[in-house]
């Protein structure tokens, strides 16, 4: 099966002064605006679009919804979360990375608590079709999000 995903392997800062953040990407996401109150700083996998849109797929973004902030509390109790089909414990800025079902797709996200700034408990995910699990185009995904995790600042 031929890869569906096919990286710019350039990069560009996805960022919102507003919200106080930014993190690194390859080019073939571009910025897309979100209605949702709990997605922040999104963009799509939209390689031959100047930008993105709210409703394409791949998608990353910094989420606060309540899967997000649940498994955050669940891991900070218990070391792990109902939902998980894998979660590795992180040290630094991320209490953990892991991926899950989310609403009939895939998410791999690094779960996170910032004090004093717009986040209180978010996720830095990657969403994608279950179709993909277990294939390359998988394996791209979780490093371009593994890449824009280690660049994501506040700003």
């Amino acid at each position: 099966m031929e890869n569906k995903i096919k990286l710019a392997m350039e990069l560009h800062t996805i960022s919102d002064e507003y919200v106080g953040a930014s993190y690194n990407v390859d080019r073939s996401f571009k910025e897309a605006k979100s209605h949702a109150a709990e997605v922040n700083l999104l963009c799509t996998y939209a390689p031959n679009d100047e930008y993105g849109s709210e409703a394409d797929m791949p998608y990353i973004a910094v989420q606060e919804d309540d899967d997000v902030f649940c498994a955050i509390d669940d891991f900070k109790i218990k070391g792990t979360f109902e939902k998980a089909v894998e979660i590795t414990a992180l040290k630094g800025q991320y209490l953990f990375k892991a991926k899950m079902e989310y609403y009939g797709d895939m998410m791999y996200f690094y779960g996170f608590e910032k004090k004093d700034v717009y986040f209180t408990q978010a996720g830095l995910c990657m969403v994608y079709p279950k179709e993909y699990v277990g294939t390359e185009d998988e394996k791209i995904l979780m490093k371009v999000l593994d890449e824009a995790a280690e660049s994501f600042r506040n700003i």
